[in-house]
């Protein structure tokens, strides 16, 4: 029985807060003429708020934050050496405060296309290329009504990234990524349903970079150690009439959905891959944060359980 890997596309990221859920990437391409069809279905409870130090603060426990997501996507190769690919999310979030008021957000996420180049590829070691952008087509903070939460991020992202494996023995894969995303700049006029005056927002750009460890204990079942980051620098905004800054409004208006702040995480997520047969893989993740800054986390109660279909045609 051969084993099948699990082929991530890049942007598979949920915009709830500043958390993103992420994973390692693969290099390589899966063939001309082939269709290679995947579905998540992620879970994730945050039970605290990391600040601008890192440091949380747990909710009491009227509080709660959910975020169900079940990403869709899929990959076809142009030939042996490019593939292009789409991800688009189902996302069902609430948020319940303190006072009891129940906040949902539910609908697609952005979408992302994608494209990858196979540069180099030996027994050993490869190097692809992907170029990504995330089109928001979600709701966001910028056009959410005051009761509903956001399911996107709100901007056209295009991103670019390297990814490399190396084999080491039979058994043991390493693979590593780095890449860089930039937010294009927009033009508001309301934040969470609230009127405002047009209001120019820079986003800033964003490093991403992951290192995966997988090993196969036979050609069917495989455990991956899989760290993922990214770092995000601060953003700004102004009125476009006087240029008056309004970085704290944008920030201030579009909580708990934190724009523009400096952001950082660290995530470690310990997996399982079973390969059903030759066509069929199902892997089942749990994510710990173990560094965030900015952002929702809690205990590693993300579940991911993802099956990944490829048939030629």
């Amino acid at each position: 029985m051969r084993k099948i890997l699990p082929v991530a596309v890049l942007g598979i990221f949920l915009a709830f807060g500043n958390v993103r859920a992420s994973e390692t990437l693969l290099p390589g391409t899966i063939g001309q003429n082939t269709v290679q069809a995947r579905i998540d279905v992620q879970y994730n409870l945050f039970n605290r708020y990391y600040n601008d130090d890192g440091d949380y603060t747990k909710f009491s426990g009227s509080v709660k934050k959910s975020l169900i997501s079940i990403p869709v996507s899929g990959i076809y190769g142009i030939t042996d050496k490019i593939d292009v690919g789409f991800s688009l999310p189902v996302v069902l979030s609430s948020h319940t405060t303190v006072a009891d008021n129940k906040l949902k957000g539910n609908g697609i996420g952005d979408l992302s296309l994608t494209g990858k180049y196979l540069a180099a590829a030996n027994d050993i070691s490869s190097i692809s290329a992907l170029l990504s952008c995330r089109i928001p087509t979600g709701k966001n903070v910028f056009s959410a009504k005051s009761d509903q939460l956001a399911t996107g991020a709100g901007y056209f992202t295009p991103g670019i990234m390297v990814i490399s494996s190396m084999k080491f023995m039979d058994k043991l894969n390493v693979y590593a990524n780095i890449g860089y995303e930039m937010p294009l700049r927009k033009t508001i006029n309301s934040i969470n349903g609230i009127d405002l005056p047009d209001i120019k927002v820079k986003p800033a750009g964003t490093l991403l970079y992951g290192l995966c460890a997988e090993y196969a204990f036979n050609p069917d079942i495989s455990a991956l150690l899989d760290f993922t980051g990214y770092m995000a620098g601060a953003g700004s905004a102004a009125f476009t009439t006087g240029g008056d800054d309004a970085t704290a409004t944008v920030i201030n208006l579009a909580s708990p959905v934190v724009t523009l702040s400096k952001t950082r995480a660290l995530i470690l997520t310990p997996a399982v891959q079973y390969a059903v047969n030759k066509d069929i893989s199902l892997k089942l993740g749990s994510q710990v944060p173990i560094v965030m800054v900015n952002g929702y986390g809690g205990l590693p109660l993300n579940v991911s359980l993802a099956a990944v279909y490829k048939i030629g045609i």
